[in-house]
Protein backbone atom coordinates (compact mmCIF):
# COMPACT_ATOMS: atom_id res chain seq x y z
CA UNK A 1 0.00 0.00 0.00
CA UNK A 2 2.75 2.61 -0.01
CA UNK A 3 2.35 5.28 -1.98
CA UNK A 4 4.83 5.77 -4.89
CA UNK A 5 6.27 8.84 -6.68
CA UNK A 6 5.37 9.13 -9.87
CA UNK A 7 8.58 8.77 -12.02
CA UNK A 8 7.13 11.37 -14.50
CA UNK A 9 7.08 14.08 -12.00
CA UNK A 10 10.71 13.38 -10.99
CA UNK A 11 11.86 13.30 -14.87
CA UNK A 12 9.65 16.58 -15.57
CA UNK A 13 10.84 18.80 -12.27
CA UNK A 14 14.39 17.37 -13.24
CA UNK A 15 14.07 18.51 -17.07
CA UNK A 16 12.38 22.00 -15.43
CA UNK A 17 15.97 22.38 -13.48
CA UNK A 18 17.94 21.46 -16.18
CA UNK A 19 16.40 24.60 -18.52
CA UNK A 20 16.49 27.14 -15.64
CA UNK A 21 20.52 26.36 -15.61
CA UNK A 22 20.62 26.51 -18.90
CA UNK A 23 18.84 30.17 -19.02
CA UNK A 24 20.80 31.24 -16.10
CA UNK A 25 18.54 31.00 -13.64
CA UNK A 26 20.76 29.71 -10.95
CA UNK A 27 18.77 30.68 -7.97
CA UNK A 28 15.53 29.51 -9.38
CA UNK A 29 17.06 25.84 -9.70
CA UNK A 30 18.17 26.15 -6.28
CA UNK A 31 14.76 26.55 -4.97
CA UNK A 32 13.79 23.75 -7.38
CA UNK A 33 15.98 21.34 -5.70
CA UNK A 34 15.79 21.96 -2.39
CA UNK A 35 12.49 22.00 -2.78
CA UNK A 36 13.05 18.49 -4.27
CA UNK A 37 14.89 17.00 -1.88
CA UNK A 38 13.04 17.96 0.93
CA UNK A 39 9.82 16.40 -0.60
CA UNK A 40 11.68 13.12 -1.00
CA UNK A 41 13.30 13.52 2.39
CA UNK A 42 9.72 13.26 4.34
CA UNK A 43 8.96 11.37 1.35
CA UNK A 44 11.43 8.60 2.37
CA UNK A 45 11.01 9.31 6.32
CA UNK A 46 13.50 6.89 7.50
CA UNK A 47 11.03 4.07 6.82
CA UNK A 48 8.48 5.64 9.16
CA UNK A 49 4.72 5.02 7.95
CA UNK A 50 3.35 7.45 10.64
CA UNK A 51 4.59 10.85 10.84
CA UNK A 52 3.55 14.37 12.19
CA UNK A 53 1.50 16.41 10.29
CA UNK A 54 3.60 19.13 10.45
CA UNK A 55 6.01 17.21 7.73
CA UNK A 56 2.78 16.20 5.97
CA UNK A 57 1.69 19.54 4.98
CA UNK A 58 5.58 20.42 4.35
CA UNK A 59 5.56 17.74 1.89
CA UNK A 60 2.34 19.04 0.18
CA UNK A 61 3.69 22.74 -0.08
CA UNK A 62 6.94 20.84 -1.32
CA UNK A 63 4.75 19.14 -4.04
CA UNK A 64 2.79 21.95 -4.61
CA UNK A 65 5.99 24.75 -5.12
CA UNK A 66 7.49 22.18 -7.58
CA UNK A 67 4.08 22.20 -9.73
CA UNK A 68 3.48 25.71 -9.92
CA UNK A 69 7.00 26.14 -11.42
CA UNK A 70 6.31 23.71 -14.18
CA UNK A 71 2.98 24.71 -15.04
CA UNK A 72 4.05 28.59 -15.08
CA UNK A 73 1.56 29.61 -12.27
CA UNK A 74 -1.67 28.30 -14.46
CA UNK A 75 -3.10 27.93 -11.00
CA UNK A 76 -3.29 29.51 -7.61
CA UNK A 77 -3.03 27.58 -4.14
CA UNK A 78 -4.21 28.67 -0.91
CA UNK A 79 -3.22 27.27 2.33
CA UNK A 80 -5.81 27.82 5.63
CA UNK A 81 -3.74 25.92 8.11
CA UNK A 82 -4.77 25.92 12.13
CA UNK A 83 -1.48 25.69 13.70
CA UNK A 84 -2.48 23.56 16.27
CA UNK A 85 -3.15 20.62 13.53
CA UNK A 86 0.81 20.51 13.32
CA UNK A 87 1.41 18.49 15.88
CA UNK A 88 -0.60 15.17 15.23
CA UNK A 89 0.07 11.87 13.75
CA UNK A 90 -1.09 11.29 10.20
CA UNK A 91 -0.08 8.28 7.88
CA UNK A 92 2.51 9.70 5.43
CA UNK A 93 1.75 10.77 1.39
CA UNK A 94 -1.44 11.19 1.96
CA UNK A 95 -2.25 14.50 0.87
CA UNK A 96 0.16 14.58 -2.50
CA UNK A 97 -1.94 12.02 -5.05
CA UNK A 98 -5.09 13.99 -3.91
CA UNK A 99 -3.26 17.54 -5.00
CA UNK A 100 -1.73 15.26 -7.88
CA UNK A 101 -5.84 14.70 -8.83
CA UNK A 102 -6.63 18.58 -8.14
CA UNK A 103 -4.10 19.64 -10.76
CA UNK A 104 -3.98 17.16 -13.96
CA UNK A 105 -7.67 16.33 -13.74
CA UNK A 106 -9.46 19.47 -12.22
CA UNK A 107 -7.52 22.98 -12.98
CA UNK A 108 -4.71 21.99 -15.74
CA UNK A 109 -5.85 23.13 -19.31
CA UNK A 110 -8.75 25.62 -17.68
CA UNK A 111 -9.02 28.81 -19.53
CA UNK A 112 -9.55 30.71 -16.52
CA UNK A 113 -7.11 31.17 -13.49
CA UNK A 114 -7.39 27.88 -11.65
CA UNK A 115 -7.41 27.69 -7.71
CA UNK A 116 -6.62 24.63 -5.32
CA UNK A 117 -7.26 25.34 -1.96
CA UNK A 118 -5.39 23.20 0.92
CA UNK A 119 -7.23 23.43 4.43
CA UNK A 120 -6.28 21.68 7.89
CA UNK A 121 -8.32 21.97 11.36
CA UNK A 122 -9.13 20.54 13.92
CA UNK A 123 -12.77 19.69 14.24
CA UNK A 124 -14.80 17.79 17.31
CA UNK A 125 -11.61 15.85 18.44
CA UNK A 126 -10.51 14.91 14.76
CA UNK A 127 -8.55 15.96 12.39
CA UNK A 128 -10.19 17.10 9.16
CA UNK A 129 -8.25 18.18 5.83
CA UNK A 130 -10.08 19.43 2.55
CA UNK A 131 -8.71 19.72 -0.97
CA UNK A 132 -10.75 22.01 -2.90
CA UNK A 133 -10.53 22.94 -6.55
CA UNK A 134 -12.20 25.32 -9.04
CA UNK A 135 -11.78 22.89 -11.86
CA UNK A 136 -13.78 20.68 -14.49
CA UNK A 137 -15.48 18.62 -11.30
CA UNK A 138 -16.37 15.25 -12.02
CA UNK A 139 -20.28 14.00 -13.65
CA UNK A 140 -22.21 12.70 -10.62
CA UNK A 141 -22.68 8.87 -11.32
CA UNK A 142 -18.86 8.70 -11.24
CA UNK A 143 -18.15 10.36 -7.69
CA UNK A 144 -19.05 6.69 -5.94
CA UNK A 145 -16.72 4.91 -7.74
CA UNK A 146 -13.92 6.82 -6.88
CA UNK A 147 -13.66 4.54 -3.03
CA UNK A 148 -15.01 1.32 -4.79
CA UNK A 149 -12.18 -1.28 -5.27
CA UNK A 150 -12.91 -3.40 -8.81
CA UNK A 151 -14.82 -0.45 -9.94
CA UNK A 152 -14.09 0.85 -13.77
CA UNK A 153 -12.29 4.41 -13.33
CA UNK A 154 -14.22 7.32 -13.64
CA UNK A 155 -13.17 9.25 -17.15
CA UNK A 156 -12.21 12.20 -15.09
CA UNK A 157 -10.00 11.77 -12.08
CA UNK A 158 -7.68 8.67 -10.81
CA UNK A 159 -9.54 6.44 -8.30
CA UNK A 160 -6.33 4.43 -7.80
CA UNK A 161 -4.00 7.46 -5.96
CA UNK A 162 -7.48 8.32 -3.95
CA UNK A 163 -8.38 4.30 -3.10
CA UNK A 164 -4.64 3.72 -2.19
CA UNK A 165 -5.13 7.04 0.41
CA UNK A 166 -8.54 5.34 1.77
CA UNK A 167 -6.56 1.72 2.42
CA UNK A 168 -3.93 3.09 3.82
CA UNK A 169 -6.12 5.40 6.35
CA UNK A 170 -7.96 2.66 7.16
CA UNK A 171 -5.70 0.15 7.76
CA UNK A 172 -3.81 2.60 10.32
CA UNK A 173 -7.08 4.04 11.63
CA UNK A 174 -10.00 1.85 10.99
CA UNK A 175 -12.77 2.18 8.90
CA UNK A 176 -14.59 5.08 10.58
CA UNK A 177 -12.02 7.68 9.05
CA UNK A 178 -10.92 8.19 5.78
CA UNK A 179 -11.83 10.11 2.35
CA UNK A 180 -15.06 11.90 0.77
CA UNK A 181 -15.55 12.92 -1.90
CA UNK A 182 -18.19 16.03 -3.40
CA UNK A 183 -17.95 16.80 -7.10
CA UNK A 184 -19.88 19.02 -9.78
CA UNK A 185 -19.29 19.18 -13.14
CA UNK A 186 -18.24 23.19 -14.37
CA UNK A 187 -17.97 23.89 -10.48
CA UNK A 188 -15.17 21.98 -8.97
CA UNK A 189 -14.16 18.84 -6.62
CA UNK A 190 -13.67 18.73 -3.12
CA UNK A 191 -11.68 16.07 -1.18
CA UNK A 192 -12.05 15.77 2.67
CA UNK A 193 -9.91 13.44 4.66
CA UNK A 194 -10.67 12.61 8.27
CA UNK A 195 -8.08 11.14 10.77
CA UNK A 196 -8.70 10.96 14.51
CA UNK A 197 -7.06 13.35 16.53
CA UNK A 198 -3.57 11.52 18.54
CA UNK A 199 -0.71 13.80 19.59
CA UNK A 200 2.49 13.00 17.91
CA UNK A 201 4.97 11.72 19.87
CA UNK A 202 7.43 8.74 19.73
CA UNK A 203 5.04 6.37 22.01
CA UNK A 204 2.12 7.08 20.16
CA UNK A 205 3.86 6.70 16.51
CA UNK A 206 5.47 3.54 17.59
CA UNK A 207 1.59 2.18 18.68
CA UNK A 208 0.25 2.95 15.62
CA UNK A 209 3.50 1.89 13.09
CA UNK A 210 2.65 -1.63 14.76
CA UNK A 211 -1.12 -1.28 14.26
CA UNK A 212 -2.35 -0.57 17.95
Amino acid sequence: LQSQINPHFLYNTLDSIVWMIEGQRYDDAVVMITELASLFRISLSGGKTIISMEAELRHAENYMNIQKVRFKNSFRVRYEIDPEVRNYCTVKLILQPILENAIYYGVKGMEEEGEILLRAELRDGELLLTVRDNGFGIPEEEVPLLLREGERRPSRGSGVGLLNVQRRIQLRFGEHYGLAIESEPDEGTEVRICLPAVPYNEENRQRLEEGR
